[in-house]
C-alpha cells in the first residue's frame, strides 16, 4: 500500500510541478509529499526530480516513469470503478456451468430473455455431465442435480421435478401401453449406463422387482435416452422437467406418472463471495423462472 502511496504521491508531484501543489490535491502537508518522493527515489536508486530554489522538472527517468505511473494508476481506477459497478450493476461476463440436456433444452432457449433484461452482459456456457465445483473451474453459477460435494458453496434450491416413463406414439401404436410397472415387462427399456439416484428405474419398494422390461440399449446421457425414445426405440424413465416440451410437441407420451418413485432437485452453486453479486442473483432468477415456465 505505501509503494502505491508513493506512486500516486510521485504522480500528483509531476502533474502539480511543486511539492505544495501535490500536497494540496493529496490532502497532507509538503513535508510528507517531499518524504515520499525521497523514499521512491531511495528504492528505485535513480533521480526522479531535478529541485532547486527557482526550478522543478522531471529528470529523464522520472519522465519515463511519470508515464507508466500514470498507465499503472488509471488501470487501478478503471478497476475499482469496475468492482464498484460489478457490486452494483448486471452487467460483464457471467460463466455458467450446467449438464449437456440443460444446457441445450432450458438454458439456450431461454437466452434471448436473458440478454434483453440485461444488455451488458456476456454469458459463457460450459456443459458438463460432472459436476462443476464454481470454486476450482471459474464458474459464476453451476447448476446441477443432487447436494454439492465442496460444503463451502452457496446454493439455491431452484426446482424439483417428478419422474415418469415416456415413449413415441409410433412404439405406443407398435406395442401397446403398459398400464402398470407389471406391464413393462413386454417392452424395451432405455435404461440410464450407470443407474443411480435418482436415475434408477423405481417404482417404490412394493413393486421393485417388477419392472423388468428387455434390456438392449443404454446410455450415460438424459439428452440421449429422450432422443431414443423420441425415435421409438423403446421406453425411457426421464424427469418431468425434462420431457415437457417434446410431449407438448407430441412426440413424446408420459406413462405410469402416478407410480413413478423418485425426485430430482436442481441447485444452483455459486461461491460465497459471490452471494451478495447482482450479476449471480439476476441468473439464479432467470434460471428459475425459465425453468417454471418448462
Amino acid at each position: 500500500m505505501d509503494s502505491l502511496l508513493d506512486l500516486h504521491a510521485f504522480t500528483c508531484i509531476s502533474e502539480a510541478q511543486s511539492l505544495s501543489g501535490a500536497a494540496v490535491v493529496m490532502g497532507v502537508t509538503p513535508s510528507a509529499v517531499s518524504k515520499r518522493l525521497t523514499r521512491l527515489e531511495k528504492r528505485l536508486g535513480v533521480q526522479l526530480v531535478h529541485r532547486t530554489t527557482r526550478q522543478f522538472r522531471l529528470t529523464e527517468d522520472g519522465r519515463v516513469f511519470f508515464e507508466r505511473c500514470k498507465d499503472i494508476l488509471g488501470k487501478l481506477r478503471d478497476a475499482e470503478r469496475e468492482v464498484v459497478r460489478g457490486r452494483d450493476e448486471v452487467h460483464g461476463t457471467v460463466r455458467i456451468a450446467s449438464t449437456p440436456e440443460l444446457v441445450c433444452r432450458v438454458l439456450v432457449p431461454a437466452l434471448p430473455k436473458l440478454l434483453a433484461d440485461w444488455p451488458e452482459l456476456e454469458v459463457e456456457l460450459r456443459a458438463s455431465e460432472v459436476a462443476i465445483n464454481p470454486l476450482t473451474e471459474r464458474i459464476d453459477v453451476a447448476l446441477f442435480y443432487g447436494q454439492p460435494i465442496e460444503v463451502s458453496l452457496r446454493q439455491r434450491l431452484v426446482t424439483t421435478s417428478r419422474f415418469a416413463m415416456f415413449a413415441s406414439p409410433r412404439y405406443l401404436s407398435a406395442h401397446g401401453t403398459p398400464r402398470s410397472p407389471k406391464e413393462l415387462s413386454g417392452h424395451v427399456g432405455l435404461m440410464p449406463a450407470e443407474p443411480a439416484p435418482p436415475f434408477e428405474w423405481d417404482f417404490g419398494p412394493a413393486m421393485r422387482d417388477v419392472a423388468t422390461p428387455t434390456k438392449r440399449l443404454f446410455a450415460n446421457s438424459t439428452v440421449a435416452l429422450m432422443e431414443m425414445a423420441e425415435f421409438g426405440l423403446g421406453i425411457a424413465r426421464l424427469p418431468v422437467l425434462f420431457a415437457q416440451p417434446v410431449v407438448r410437441a407430441g412426440r413424446l407420451v408420459p406413462l405410469l406418472a402416478e407410480m413413478c418413485d423418485g425426485e430430482l432437485s436442481l441447485y444452483a452453486r455459486y461461491p460465497p463471495a459471490d452471494a451478495t453479486s447482482p450479476r449471480v442473483r439476476a441468473i439464479i432468477d432467470w434460471m428459475s423462472e425459465a425453468l417454471a415456465t418448462r
